[in-house]
């Protein structure tokens, strides 16, 4: 014992060492593009979509874990007026694609922010988007450097919160291509490209941003340029608004409790905790040395040892009526503990009650007990007579164990 208690110090000592320097070490920045409402990293949606609730006042706003179709069949949102996407890029299956142009063209407003568009939604807006910069989203945009490029308000209303800059590489999508005869140019970048379009369709408005790291946490909060999403939000109709998150993370916050214990730092400590506890109670308790256990002998069965020696008996002595006897006192006693009947009267009415509570014909029935009242008459019993009681109520039985 004191062997093994060495060596769980020395582990132990180890373990706590390995712990406080996974404490002490500076927790890396998650640069994850995940548009997420629940996220408060630099690119998550957790700013703006807790302004978008405050903004809403009275109207409710509800994320969304389905898909376009599954909201709209199933009624959930009936009364919502707006829907919100922003994401890194948008293509809907064609399915949510008919009931999201279905949805505008009775008077609904979609928002979608994104990086690229494709699939049934782009070409029946007719909208194509370029790379001005042609860089891809990378590390590069995460230096931090002069904002330079300008994302400025169409509209004169908005007066001095009209320019708002950002990273170049940060916003390098523009619309190259759209239908001018439906769409309205809501801001332009520094190059004069448009990157906010207000697109009529139906009775309904499309709102399309070529700019959703806007959006994001990390420019929601450098400067005013929380503003911007303010501005670009002023555009969507008066009612209740659905967030989509089924595009970003898929269907559910946590499709386990398993997930969800390990995207928490401080509970997935104390799971990683319990497992290397439970690994080493084991490594360390099948060392220990047990008493041997005593083997114990099931009990024997002597019941059929007993029948067999009664049934040895009677053969000897030949007493077929002291055996019939003896099993017409038990059949009886059978009945009257299982039927509640009395049996000290074997009549035509005793024969059919007993019929119908057992289940058993009155042919049957009537059988038994003619032979049991027949042999309870006779002082000798042969071994016939005797054959045919024992098969008559076996036959009986058999009937009522059904």
């Amino acid at each position: 014992m004191k062997k093994d208690l060495k060596y769980i110090l020395v582990l132990g000592s180890v373990f706590i060492v390995f712990i406080l320097l996974e404490l002490a070490k500076p927790k890396p920045i998650d640069w994850r593009l995940t548009f997420s409402r629940s996220d408060k990293i630099p690119f998550g949606n957790y700013v703006l979509f807790d302004l978008l609730k405050k903004a809403a006042k009275n109207e409710k706003v509800h994320a969304s874990y389905k898909t376009v179709y599954e909201n709209f069949q199933e009624g959930e949102y009936a009364q919502a007026n707006n829907y919100i996407f922003i994401n890194h890029s948008f293509s809907p299956d064609d399915l949510d694609a008919y009931n999201l142009l279905d949805f505008v063209t009775y008077g609904g407003t979609t928002f979608i922010a994104a990086n690229k568009f494709s699939g049934i939604l782009a070409d029946s807006l007719k909208v194509q988007l370029n790379d001005y910069f042609l860089s891809g989203l990378d590390s590069t945009i995460f230096d931090v450097k002069a904002d330079s490029m300008a994302l400025t308000f169409v509209n004169p209303s908005f007066g001095d919160a009209r320019k708002f800059f950002y990273n170049p590489e940060a916003v390098p999508m523009y619309f190259s291509s759209f239908d001018t005869a439906s769409t309205m140019i809501a801001a332009t970048n520094s190059k004069g490209h448009p990157v906010l379009l207000r697109v009529k369709y139906g009775n309904g408005e499309f709102i399309l941003s070529s700019t959703p790291l806007a959006f994001t946490n990390f420019y929601m909060l450098r400067g005013n340029n929380h503003r911007f999403a303010s501005n670009a939000f002023s555009y969507l109709s008066d009612g209740e608004i659905i967030w989509d998150e089924y595009y970003k993370v898929g269907r559910g916050e946590q499709s386990s409790p398993l997930r969800f214990i390990i995207s928490k730092t401080p509970l997935r400590w104390a799971y990683g905790l319990t497992l290397l506890s439970l690994i080493l109670f084991v490594v360390f308790e099948a060392k220990r040395k047990q008493r041997a256990i005593p083997i114990i002998k099931a009990p024997e069965n002597v019941s059929l040892e007993f029948i067999s020696t009664v049934g040895r008996l009677y053969f000897h002595h030949g007493d077929h009526a002291d055996l019939a006897n003896k099993k017409i006192v038990y059949f009886l006693e059978q009945v009257r503990s299982r039927y509640h009947l009395k049996t000290n009267e074997l009549t035509e009415e005793f024969i059919n009650k007993l019929s119908e509570k057992s289940g058993v014909s009155r042919e049957l029935t009537r059988k038994l007990i003619e032979l049991i009242k027949k042999i309870q008459r006779m002082d000798q019993v042969d071994e016939r007579t005797l054959h045919q009681l024992n098969s008559t109520i076996e036959e009986f039985n058999n009937i009522t164990k059904h």
